[in-house]
């Protein structure tokens, strides 16, 4: 299912006109960090990012009260917090340094997790098992490597089931301690350039 990325990016983001505007990938440049990585980005996430670019979904209950945030990574982003390459060299070297599965060192990771059930801590990282599938056409599963676990949670079958519960749905099941949360409003806080 092919969502309009701008029409809920115009409803979500909370970005004033006044301020300056988010500094999005082009897709020159996804396409040069494919070449670089050998990686192929999901079609999915290639449609989302080039509209949203890097930054926080910000996830609310009823009460306004903030209960999930997913920060979103891209490449070549201003700023070490939102910059893929950057973020993937930290979480690698995480990874060789402890005793973590062979099948997280396949992943892209493409951003991080934190909700309230999980005390927003950051380190939860959000990752592409790029080995789950043939093709990034067919889309690759979306996994959880929890910061204090040595082992990786499949989220989502795909990034496009991923995008579509995190975007869309009124539940989100926490994938760490399995909790429902009920989920009211969306809010999106685009990276900015620095300056």
């Amino acid at each position: 299912m092919s969502r309009n990325w701008q029409s809920l990016y115009d409803k979500i983001t909370g970005l004033s006109r006044s301020r300056s505007t988010p500094k999005k990938p082009t897709s020159v440049v996804l396409d040069r960090f494919e070449d670089r990585s050998g990686i192929a980005f999901p079609a999915a996430y290639q449609e989302f990012i080039l509209v949203f670019g890097a930054g926080q979904l910000l996830l609310t209950n009823k009460e306004g009260v903030e209960v999930v945030r997913f920060e979103f990574w891209c490449p070549e982003c201003d700023g070490p917090q939102y910059d893929m390459t950057e973020n993937n060299l930290t979480v690698q070297e995480m990874l060789d340094s402890d005793d973590y599965p062979e099948q997280l060192t396949r992943c892209c990771f493409f951003g991080e997790y934190a909700s309230s059930k999980s005390g927003y801590i950051s380190g939860d990282y959000l990752g592409w098992d790029c080995a789950s599938s043939a093709s990034p056409e067919a889309d690759y599963s979306v996994h959880l490597l929890p910061r204090d676990q040595h082992t990786s949670l499949m989220i989502a079958p795909s990034f496009r089931q991923f995008l579509e519960v995190a975007c869309f749905d009124n539940v989100w099941i926490d994938p760490i301690t399995h909790e429902a949360l009920e989920i009211c409003q969306r809010h999106f806080d685009p990276a900015l350039p620095l300056s």
